[in-house]
């Protein structure tokens, strides 16, 4: 057996890294999918949460003003000076 400066065998000491990198990934394998498993009951409410959500942007569009439409307002632009802040102290 030979010995490197600590007194171990290369052998145990790669072993010994094997060990702790598959412990490593074991651990960090587990906490990932924990993280991402879902079940059934909640897929099915994210599915409905979607789908809700494009029916109402179908649904409102052509009906609500304030959705898609440009500002063709002429009053809001024509106070050139509206945006210029004075100070009464200086």
């Amino acid at each position: 057996m030979k010995l490197n400066q600590d007194g171990m065998n290369k052998k145990t000491i790669f072993m010994i890294i094997a060990v702790v990198v598959i412990i490593a990934l074991g651990v960090g394998g587990y906490f990932y999918w924990k993280k991402t498993k879902t079940t059934p009951q909640e897929q099915i409410l994210q599915t409905i949460g979607e789908t809700g959500e494009i029916l109402g942007k179908n649904a409102a569009q052509g009906v609500l003003p304030s959705i898609n439409n440009p500002d063709v307002n002429p009053i809001s632009k024509t106070n050139p000076f509206k945006d210029i802040k004075t100070n009464p102290f200086e």
